[in-house]
């Protein structure tokens, strides 16, 4: 009995690309009779503490940076040969983003010096993608996935703080639409 896309029907799953990769990614899965509903999340946080003294100068700077970024929303995926082994699909997309970026410095030998900076954003991407699935009769399968198609809305807001309490403040939104190829190969497992 050999796998097919169809044999998902009624079925959780887990997909994840096959190389580890930052940010994380993994979707959880729904299989339907001829497609899938499917919610992804993408997550990535990072954080660096750094404290230098610049030579000659005996200047002792402190630094900190750290940023978080979320991805997450509802894909409908449709198999074009729901009872083979081997199917091509197309997926349409609908995902919030949010994201966080904050970075301050510090001079310990001047007062007054240094000052923070956070940039915050949030929006929505909307796409259609293409791929194909190998399906086996274990309930494993692999797959090369690629959007192809991608619209982004995002606002943005950034404060600039300074050492003496000067304060800065911009927003603004911004609209991108794109069209790429970049695929990655995913591994799935069904249950």
């Amino acid at each position: 009995d050999q796998g097919r896309a169809g044999q998902i029907d009624g079925k959780w799953g887990l997909s994840a690309p096959l190389a580890l990769t930052i940010p994380g990614e993994f979707s959880l899965i729904r299989g339907t009779s001829n497609g899938a509903l499917i919610i992804d999340v993408i997550f990535n946080a990072y954080r660096e503490d750094d404290e230098t003294v610049v030579p000659p100068t005996s200047i002792d700077a402190a630094l900190g940076y750290d940023s978080v970024f979320w991805e997450v929303g509802p894909r409908m995926r449709r198999y074009s040969r729901p009872d083979a082994e081997f199917s091509p699909y197309v997926d349409v997309y609908l995902h919030g983003t949010y994201s966080r970026q904050a970075q301050a410095i510090s001079v310990a030998s001047t007062p007054g010096s240094g000052g923070s900076a956070q940039l915050r954003s949030y929006g929505l991407n909307a796409g259609l993608g293409l791929g194909v699935e190998l399906f086996t009769r274990w309930g494993v399968s692999a797959a090369l996935s690629s959007q192809v198609v991608q619209f982004t809305w995002s606002g943005t807001s950034s404060d600039l703080v300074q050492a003496t309490n000067q304060q800065y403040q911009r927003d603004g939104y911004g609209v991108v639409a794109r069209l790429a190829f970049s695929p990655r190969v995913y591994v799935r497992g069904y249950w």
